[in-house]
């Protein structure tokens, strides 16, 4: 509780080491992914390493990332001038990380207890980059593996610990058993993706087995990326390998490419009850990217057939969800065109940039009604992840 409010975290993390899922993985795909963490072990030291090379971090993402060119520098050489902040030092783990946080359910129940978190669900840190793996049931394996894992560490703590699953993209069959099958497990509240392969944006029909299997397990679509591993998010390779810049822009350019090709693509037409969430990316973005795609509809319109509403009213009708961070100014603003109902409070714990007193931020502010702060720390989380109990 915080404040008198039941609250609701809609998107926690937890550290998905390949070592934790390792025995979680069927054969014959356990000794493959015992190689390949042999392999990482054995070739840290040779700077940054791509997700698609192994898609699970045994150490931060930030230690990995030691070729990273610094913004002002003419290449990744020059870090090396004394001058400049050691890469190391700007990569570290959040200052209030306990042994155990994110994957041991104790140690994690007495973070949340202290941020005054009643209920979390769960996303990965980086197994939602199996995709990297473009050998189908391999890829399969792999998220099995990651939930079996996240829902065994949910079960430490029933009741107060869910989950979002992971599902393969390769083979929207095996993305279908593996919805129907985490969809009887009671931790399981929704599944998390990008819902997008190389050449395929979220509006393809090759995804709709998958969007029909969410809607009829009454599961909710959590669309949420990572920093500069698969699925990359839009000019990757533009951005010149700067670290300042991949974290700045790939979450929310992935959720405007996401949300953007969902609504034209009629996806809310197509499957009418399948509740949708854009996450870490803040809410500011939102307004601006609604009226945007109103007017391109407009003058456009001819190029989204599927499309049969205005952008912004599948956004505000109610099944479009988004995360906001606790000291965004424009949250009042979001609010008054997108709707009191549809704004979540989401930590990042225990990420490096997570901030543990969010809960206190926002419960202050004194431009936010105490209603509205029932709904964001609660309500509206209930809302879309309608499995979890009622308080």
């Amino acid at each position: 509780m915080k404040a008198g409010h039941h609250v609701v975290d809609a998107d926690g993390h937890v550290f998905d080491t390949a070592s934790r899922l390792l025995p979680f993985v069927d054969e014959p795909y356990r000794e493959r992914v015992e190689r390949l963490i042999a392999w990482k072990a054995a070739n840290a030291s040779g700077g940054h390493l791509a997700a698609a090379q192994l898609p699970f971090s045994e150490l931060a993402q930030g230690y990995e990332r030691t070729g990273r060119r610094l913004l002002g520098t003419r290449d990744v050489a020059d870090n090396l001038d004394p001058a400049m902040v050691p890469v190391g030092e700007m990569a570290r783990f959040h200052r209030e990380l306990r042994d155990g946080s994110g994957f041991d359910p104790a140690v994690t129940r007495e973070d949340l207890t202290g941020l005054g978190v009643d209920e979390a669900v769960f996303f990965p840190t980086s197994s939602t980059s199996i995709v990297a793996i473009d050998e189908a049931p391999f890829e399969a394996a792999l998220a099995r593996a990651y939930n079996r894992w996240v829902g065994e560490f949910c079960n430490g703590r029933p009741g107060e610990f869910f989950a979002v699953a992971v599902v393969p993209h390769w083979d929207t069959a095996l993305a279908v058993a593996e919805i129907e099958r985490v969809a009887r497990e009671p931790w399981c509240v929704g599944v998390t993706t990008c819902m997008t392969l190389p050449g395929k944006l979220p509006d393809h029909p090759y995804f709709d087995p998958m969007y029909a299997a969410i809607q009829a397990n009454d599961l909710a679509l959590c669309i949420h990326s990572g920093t500069d591993r698969p699925p990359y998010a839009p000019a990757r390779a533009e951005l010149t390998d700067n670290y300042f810049l991949l974290h700045l822009t790939g979450h929310p350019w992935q959720q405007m490419r996401a949300m953007a090709a969902m609504i034209g693509g009629g996806i809310y037409e197509r499957y009418p009850t399948l509740r949708v969430a854009h996450l870490e990316s803040g809410c500011g973005w939102v307004p601006y990217w609604m009226e945007r795609m109103d007017e391109h509809h407009e003058t456009l319109g001819y190029t989204v057939p599927r499309l049969q509403a205005k952008p912004s009213e599948h956004v505000t009708g109610g099944r479009c969800f988004v995360s906001f961070e606790a000291d965004e100014t424009l949250v009042p603003a979001v609010a008054a065109i997108v709707g009191d109902t549809q704004l979540l409070y989401a930590s990042d714990y225990p990420h490096f940039d997570a901030d543990w007193q969010a809960l206190d931020t926002i419960v202050a502010r004194a431009d936010l009604t105490d209603d509205q702060k029932r709904l964001f720390l609660g309500e509206n989380a209930r809302r879309l992840f309608t499995r979890l109990p009622t308080p």
